[in-house]
Order: structure tokens, then C-alpha cells, then sequence
């Protein structure tokens, strides 16, 4: 295979890719998560004010904000271009196609296999789920992440890689925190080539150490007045104690390995023994520390489920071409041989059916979850109906809607470090819901100054219930346009 055709082969996939995804995400003006008018809301007020905002007086009635602003001042510079907040991501997080062949090639010396890995890289289902239709940070995080990555293997060959180490040293943490798991990644890495005997270059180890205190240092910086308010308990970012204890609640083992990726899964394993007990290579043990470090956030609740998986199936997929390497080089030496082709077809034919067919499947619930028009001006009726300076109960999965749509204040968010109370906030909105002692709900509205209450159909499902039945006191609650009712009382 020449190298311009595996080149030119790495740019189909590439844009097959992006028009894969822009094909679902611009079939909907909206986006498919809540957090996403967040990132909006943030990167248009870097455009209209020139200066990020540092107190919202909208999220939980008004409250400071603490976050890394890069995404953002990014994004306000490239607002111009068309789209800029549905193809920027989708391009960004294709990436990832390129990064993986770069850092497959580098540990297989194998242009096939190299391709093989891209293309299954460029249809990973948990990863749509996380970035697709979404305006998410991880969309450029993940890609850069994983750069930093192949820097570090390739900085002992060429001096230019630890420069470009360096600078994304200081860009990931500026991103998002996120950035920590390269210092957890690399502590796994020393201890798995100090176990094993395994000489690390000098280069080498003074760039971890660079990185660990770099990244440490900038986030103590961002987030310092965190760490005065909560310790150590910060890395948990607020997030109240009863989503914590669902992130691995409603798990469906079968649908986390279609999400991961059946072929990733099959062949990473295999590349993981392979490089662990046969291999020896240094470069091999620090995706196997990405994938410790990765299982060490997960167990301690650092990341959601999502998150983790996209970061172990991509990384899984890497070690793909390990073992995908290890299998075309034994096949040269069976009989087998002569059917060398008929078997890559094979597999192709497997990543469409077990990984392109997945992720078809995942961006379409992507998008038919997505909120319609029709319940998007129910949020922009709230900003033409209330009164400024309105306060609008509803649960935390529409805070962010409130806010940029309704641009009202909310009671609750998923923007929950320096919110004040969070956790008895998120206990006191679902009493409020699911309660059926009128008294009991209007005392905590009166905590929280609630002046208009959302109940439809999606808040039902969310709480499980088929009415909120003190609702139905006129004398308290008049309905003033459809599902919000005002707080009478």
C-alpha cells in the first residue's frame, strides 16, 4: 500500500466522518444536552462584553462562577464562521481520527492496521454520545489529550514533539479539568516500567515532571478559591452526593460494550496482554496507564460513566493495532496467507456492522431526544410572559435552557461548583415535585423566591410521576401559559 493512498485513505474516513455526524446534527436548530446552552451562553458573552463572565446572576439566583475559559474565548473567535458551534466540534473531535492513526503507526510501523484502528476510531458510539450535537469541551479536549500523548512517545526521535508537549501542557488544564488525568496517567506509566525493568529516557521523565506540576499549578491557580471553600473534596466539583452515587447506577453492562465497542474491546484486551507480558515497549505501558488512571477516576466518581468509557475505547482501540499487527504478521507464516485479503475485507465488513452501525443508531436517539421547536419556545414564552428578574423552578436538566432561552433566573443547574447548597438544592426541587402536601411545596418555594413553576411531560418522566396533584389549588397556582403555572401564595 502506497503511502499516498493510505493517505488519501485516512482523509475519507476523516470526512466521512464529519459529514456522518454533521448529517444528524444539522437535521435539528437545537442541541442535545442541557450543558450546551451553558457553552453557549458563556462563549456570547466573550462575544458581546470582550471579558468572560465571572458572577451569573441567572444560574441558582445569582451566583460566582469558576471555570477555564479557553474553550470559550476560542469559540468567540471563531463565531464568524458558519455553523461555527455544530461543524467546529464535529471537526474537532474528528481528530481523533488522525491522532489514533498516528500513534497506531508509531507503535506498529504499519500503515493497514494503522487504518484499521482510524476507521474504527472515527465510530466509536460512546464518543457520539459525549461530543454529537452537543458543544462540548470534550470535543477538542479528547483530541488534545490524546496528542499530548503521542508528543511524549515521539519526543525522544524528534525535539520539536516536546515542544508541542509543553504548549498543550499549558492548553489542556485551560480547557478543562480533565487535564488531571495526564498526571494520574503517567504516575501508572512509571510504575508499570519500574516493575517491569523498563528503562524511561531522562527527556522523558523530566517531562512528566514538568507536566504533573504544570497542570497541578494551573489548576490550583483557577480553581484556588475551590479549594478554600471545599479541600480536598473540590475534585468532586459540588456535584451533590445522590448523582454521584447514579453515576454507575443504571449501567446496562451489554449497551456499555456496544457504546465502547465490541472490536475495541476484543482486540484491545488482546493488545493489552500483548504488550504487557510480550511486548516490553515503554510507549505500550503509558495507554495501559491511560486506561489504570481511567478506571481510577471512574471507581472513585470523578468522571460519569460516558466520559470514562470514550477515553477507554479509544485508547483500547489504539492497542487494536497491536494485536491487529500481531495477527496480519503470524498470518504471513500460515498457509492462510494467500487469504490475507478476503480477511481485511473481513474485518472492515465488522467495524460497519459493530461499530458504524452502533454509532448510526446512537446519533439518531441522540437527536430524537433532542428538545423540538415547539418545547424550545415554551423556555423563549418564559422570557416574553415573566416579568425580568423572575425566578423559574424546574429540575436541574433544563436549568441551563432557563437561562439562555428564558434568560430568568433558575433554581438549580448542572453547573454546580460555588453553587450555594447544591446538594440540599437538588433534594429540595424533588420534594417539591414528587410531594403531595401542598404546604410542604410552597414553604420551599418561598426558600428558594420561586415566582413560576414548569411541570410538563418531560419533568414527570424525570421524577416518575403521573401529576403533581396540589397543583390543581387555583388559589395558589394559576396556570399563565402552557405548563408554567405562577406562584401565587
Amino acid at each position: 500500500m502506497k503511502k499516498i493512498s493510505s493517505k488519501l485513505i485516512l482523509a475519507i474516513i476523516f470526512i466521512v466522518s464529519i459529514i456522518f455526524q454533521l448529517f444528524f446534527s444539522l437535521s435539528t436548530e437545537n442541541f442535545s444536552s442541557d450543558d450546551a446552552y451553558l457553552n453557549l451562553r458563556l462563549t456570547q458573552h466573550i462575544s458581546e462584553n470582550k471579558a468572560h463572565l465571572n458572577y451569573d446572576n441567572l444560574s441558582y439566583g445569582g451566583r460566582e462562577l469558576i471555570y477555564p475559559v479557553l474553550f470559550y474565548y476560542l469559540f468567540a473567535l471563531l463565531s464568524f464562521v458558519p455553523f461555527a458551534f455544530k461543524l467546529l466540534p464535529i471537526i474537532f473531535s474528528s481528530l481523533i481520527i488522525l491522532i489514533v492513526y498516528l500513534i497506531s503507526f508509531e507503535f506498529t510501523k504499519d500503515e493497514r492496521v494503522s487504518l484499521l484502528a482510524s476507521f474504527i476510531s472515527a465510530f466509536i458510539p460512546v464518543y457520539f454520545s459525549l461530543t454529537l450535537n452537543k458543544f462540548s469541551i470534550f470535543s477538542l479536549a479528547i483530541p488534545i489529550f490524546f496528542f499530548m500523548l503521542y508528543c511524549f512517545i515521539k519526543m525522544d526521535q524528534e525535539r520539536k514533539y516536546l515542544d508541542y508537549f509543553v504548549m498543550f501542557s499549558f492548553i489542556l488544564p485551560l480547557l478543562h479539568p480533565i487535564a488531571f488525568l495526564i498526571p494520574i496517567s503517567f504516575i501508572f506509566y512509571l510504575i508499570l516500567t519500574t516493575t517491569e525493568g523498563i528503562e524511561v529516557s531522562k527527556l522523558k521523565k523530566e517531562a512528566i515532571v514538568f507536566s504533573i506540576f504544570l497542570i497541578i499549578l494551573i489548576q490550583f491557580i483557577l480553581y484556588k478559591k475551590a479549594f478554600l471553600n471545599y479541600g480536598f473534596s473540590v475534585i468532586w466539583q459540588n456535584i451533590p452526593k445522590l448523582i454521584l452515587d447514579n453515576y454507575f447506577s443504571n449501567i446496562n453492562i451489554f449497551k456499555a460494550i456496544i457504546g465502547l465497542g465490541i472490536l475495541p474491546l476484543i482486540y484491545g484486551l488482546a493488545g493489552v496482554v500483548y504488550s504487557y507480558f510480550k511486548s516490553k515497549k515503554d510507549s505500550f505501558f503509558l495507554i495501559n496507564g491511560v486506561l489504570l488512571g481511567v478506571f481510577l477516576l471512574l471507581i472513585l466518581r470523578l468522571i460519569n460513566i460516558n466520559l470514562g468509557l470514550a477515553f477507554l475505547g479509544i485508547s483500547l482501540t489504539i492497542l487494536s493495532a497491536v494485536s491487529l499487527s500481531r495477527y496480519f504478521a503470524y498470518l504471513k507464516i500460515t498457509k492462510f496467507q494467500r487469504f490475507e485479503n478476503y480477511i481485511l475485507l473481513g474485518i472492515v465488513l465488522a467495524i460497519i456492522i459493530l461499530s458504524v452501525f452502533p454509532s448510526f443508531l446512537t446519533s439518531r436517539s441522540i437527536i430524537k431526544s433532542t428538545l423540538a421547536d415547539d418545547d424550545t419556545s415554551l423556555f423563549v414564552q418564559i422570557r416574553e410572559k415573566t416579568p425580568p428578574g423572575s425566578t423559574i423552578l424546574a429540575p436541574l436538566e433544563v436549568g441551563h435552557l432557563i437561562t439562555y432561552h428564558g434568560k430568568r433566573k433558575n433554581v438549580i443547574d448542572s453547573n454546580f461548583l460555588m453553587a450555594q447548597n447544591s446538594e440540599q438544592r437538588y433534594l429540595d426541587v424533588m420534594e417539591i415535585y414528587t410531594t403531595p402536601f401542598e404546604i410542604e411545596a410552597l414553604e420551599l418555594m418561598k426558600k428558594y423566591r420561586v415566582d413560576y413553576m414548569i411541570i410538563n411531560e418531560k419533568i414527570k418522566e424525570i421524577y416518575k410521576i403521573k401529576e403533581v396533584s396540589y397543583i390543581k389549588d387555583e388559589k395558589c397556582f394559576k396556570e399563565v401559559f402552557n405548563n408554567v403555572y405562577e406562584i401565587l401564595c
